[in-house]
């Protein structure tokens, strides 16, 4: 069968077409997680990519995820202005994982691949320590 390889007369009009509002396809992207004491970190993120938003992103969730339920930390509805947070009074030589999900008018999309970390003297980073607003 031959390919065409020449088009003849004009193109025809583009037409675009904008699909229903959906929930992200993909989670947020470039999750940072600094441990900034030995019981408190921050947590930074940016917005999945545009391509995946499927709408508008109205907000953000956060596990932090300890080894049982009673350490472990679920915030919901933060504000889609926000790029980050600090999370403080977690327990010391605890390990926790921290994952991100981005939400639409329908819903939360898929979480981060999640980031452990342990709350220990040694893995803090003495440049970390200072106030971090995150808008």
């Amino acid at each position: 069968m031959n390919s065409l390889t020449n088009v003849l007369g004009r193109p025809s009009n583009t037409i675009l077409v904008r699909t229903l509002e959906s929930i992200p396809s993909s989670s947020p992207i470039d999750v940072h997680v600094e441990l900034t004491s030995i019981t408190s970190l921050s947590i930074r993120w940016n917005p999945p990519l545009e391509s995946d938003q499927n709408g508008r992103i109205i907000a953000y969730k956060v596990n932090c995820l300890g080894s049982n339920e009673s350490s472990s930390i679920r915030l919901l509805n933060i504000s889609s202005d926000a790029k980050g947070l600090h999370i403080k009074s977690l327990i010391e030589n605890m390990q926790y994982c921290i994952s991100v999900a981005a939400r639409t008018r329908l819903g939360y999309g898929p979480y981060s691949q999640p980031i452990c970390v342990t709350m220990s003297k040694k893995k803090i980073n003495k440049r970390n320590l200072r106030i971090i607003f995150f808008y």
